[in-house]
């Protein structure tokens, strides 16, 4: 894991490294009556292993002088970063390195999205922003990589 701030731009970037993993479907139980919904186990360590870069992130922007959470209009940008599979040909597998091959399989992107931003913590702690509706701008990419990974980066939008 790593996070990076550009002094110039304000941009905050966290990475993770190993697999991507999207949000998984809801898990349902009923208890004393009533239904209740839980995340599955692998999405909940994941998102756990996102707000730890996330508040590691934000002691850095403290330490720079930043003032967190942001309460101002953000772009969120997602670089998501899968395994080369095995399968491919050599042809293939120079295109995905070349980030030309593009991984156009399940998970969805917008799976790679909800996890990584609940990960950030916006939905309990507002740990770098105050609330979801803050986020402007959204964009995401899937691309494959021999270094398997998420890049996150949030940006203030000059007004």
């Amino acid at each position: 894991m790593s996070c990076y701030i550009n002094d110039k731009t304000g941009a905050m970037r966290i990475t993770v490294y190993g697999e991507p993993f999207a949000q998984e479907r809801p898990r349902f139980s009923v208890f004393g009556g009533h239904v209740h919904a839980y995340d599955p186990k692998k999405s909940k360590d994941y998102k756990n292993t996102i707000c730890a870069e996330t508040v590691q992130l934000m002691y850095m922007a403290k330490q720079k002088g930043y003032t967190l959470p942001l309460d101002c209009p953000l772009q969120f940008a997602l670089y998501i970063y899968r395994s080369i599979p095995k399968s491919f040909s050599k042809a293939k597998q120079r295109a995905a390195r070349e980030h030309r091959l593009y991984p156009s399989t399940k998970p969805d992107t917008d799976n790679y999205i909800k996890v990584v931003l609940d990960g950030m913590g916006f939905q309990k702690s507002k740990i770098l922003f105050t609330d979801d509706s803050r986020i402007v701008s959204i964009r995401a990419v899937k691309l494959y990589d021999d270094q398997p990974r998420i890049e996150a980066w949030l940006k203030p939008v000059e007004q």
